[in-house]
């Protein structure tokens, strides 16, 4: 073979892995974009939970039409999702890879409050082919992605969402052991209806079981007030390590501050934004093709979202006191918590059973001895933390809700095993 012929393979070589890059980095950055607008819309963290299964679901789907590739269809295997036929359209002149980073923010535009924001990214985006004079190959690619969404939306409205507003007010419940609004906001409790959402893959979450709270007590020897004795020392040891710890898992999407008399918010990414993230970081880290990236992003995403449907359900169903609330009564009325309390009921850890979900998928695809570096807070003041396996970055992100003294001990450890019940069940229902 001469020197001109290795060097022709050397650089298409080169090349193919170079587009192969530029592929997966451009669905991360679109992923990304669509999070800063989460972000930028205070979007709760069950609300961003759909988003993001349905936004990873379609582009998943969207992928999959190429007639040229393997189909890996999730949509056969969720929930009451209607059959969508290829042969509508003719795929001739569509770029796979430009219909999936056009039905991300398709999707993601029906969904979040600030369309606009979205229109314009996908304008510039458009504006890019046409200058190219490649505008055939995006309106073809948009086309496509049009008429999946029509199949699509259908899909989503009858998801049981459009009915949550509907309910009437929620009214705390009466009683020292039920949850209560908390300083400084005293926000009403948010999405007190979520658990009537239809599941992507569980047909009934209320079927997987976790162990019932320890009941409120008074009693300084009850198991009930032990917990509430280690959340009061955790926080008030002001241990610097553990207060990182809780800082860099917040993942608070609203946050109220007050200066003297001055209120202001400051706005975080959510748990379930965390955890694609680093679902992200895996991908291009492993250097896996667009294929596998969008794969597992969407089970990802969808196994959080049934995750925080199981959640919000234990939430409601226990209502159980808040940590803050608990100790002001019982131990210390001046008491403050080192994270905000989150405006919802505290039973089970929402941060353990979705962690613990999204780790077990993760494991699945990688295997638990890999490390790698979490940049998800950089963009909130926080560095970049190095995590030696999956299982680790889990369990600490579980553990941080007692080093911020929002969360009891028992929460923690049985939002654990929800999480990794409810993962497993999906794993085996898709044959993953």
């Amino acid at each position: 073979m001469t020197n001109k012929l290795i060097c022709f393979f050397i650089f298409n070589a080169i090349l193919f892995f170079t587009k192969a890059q530029n592929r997966t980095q451009d669905y991360a950055e679109s992923l990304k974009k669509i999070t800063d607008v989460m972000v930028y819309d205070v979007t709760s963290p069950v609300a961003a939970s759909r988003n993001y299964a349905y936004i990873c679901l379609v582009a998943n789907e969207i992928y999959n039409l190429n007639p040229n590739k393997t189909p890996h269809h999730l949509s056969r295997k969720i929930n009451n999702f209607p059959i969508y036929k290829r042969t509508i359209l003719s795929t001739d002149s569509v770029n796979f890879n430009l219909a999936v980073i056009i039905s991300m923010y398709k999707t993601a535009a029906l969904l979040l409050p600030s369309q606009e924001r979205l229109h314009n990214i996908l304008d510039s985006l458009k504006n890019k082919y046409v200058i190219a004079g490649k505008s055939q190959e995006f309106f073809a690619s948009q086309n496509l992605v049009d008429s999946f969404l029509t199949v699509f939306t259908e899909y989503v409205k009858s998801d049981r969402f459009q009915q949550l507003s509907k309910y009437p007010r929620y009214t705390p419940h009466y009683g020292a052991g039920y949850w209560k609004p908390t300083p400084p906001a005293y926000m009403a409790a948010i999405e007190p209806y979520w658990w009537q959402l239809r599941p992507f893959f569980n047909n009934n979450l209320k079927h997987i079981k976790t162990k019932p709270p320890a009941p409120y007590s008074n009693d300084k020897k009850s198991p009930f007030y032990q917990l509430c004795n280690e959340v009061f020392e955790v926080v008030n040891s002001k241990d610097t390590f553990k207060q990182n710890i809780a800082d860099f898992w917040d993942c608070n999407p609203y946050k109220m501050n007050q200066m003297g008399h001055v209120e202001f918010g400051t706005k975080k990414i959510t748990p379930g934004a965390h955890w694609l993230h680093i679902t992200t970081i895996l991908c291009l880290q492993q250097n896996l093709e667009l294929s596998q990236m969008i794969y597992i992003h969407a089970i990802v995403a969808l196994t959080l979202a049934d995750a925080f449907i199981a959640t919000w359900y234990e939430k409601y169903l226990t209502n159980r006191v808040r940590p803050e609330t608990a100790i002001r009564a019982l131990m210390d009325p001046h008491w403050k918590p080192y994270l905000q309390s989150p405006p919802f009921p505290e039973y089970v850890s929402g941060h353990s059973v979705i962690s613990h979900a999204a780790a077990i998928v993760l494991q699945h695809v990688f295997g638990d001895t890999i490390g790698f570096y979490d940049n998800s807070e950089t963009d909130y003041g926080l560095p970049i933390k190095y995590f030696s396996s999956i299982r680790a970055a889990a369990n600490e992100a579980a553990i941080s809700r007692l080093y911020g003294g929002i969360h009891f001990k028992d929460a923690i450890e049985n939002g654990r095993v929800l999480g990794q019940k409810i993962s497993k069940k999906i794993l085996k229902k898709i044959n993953f």
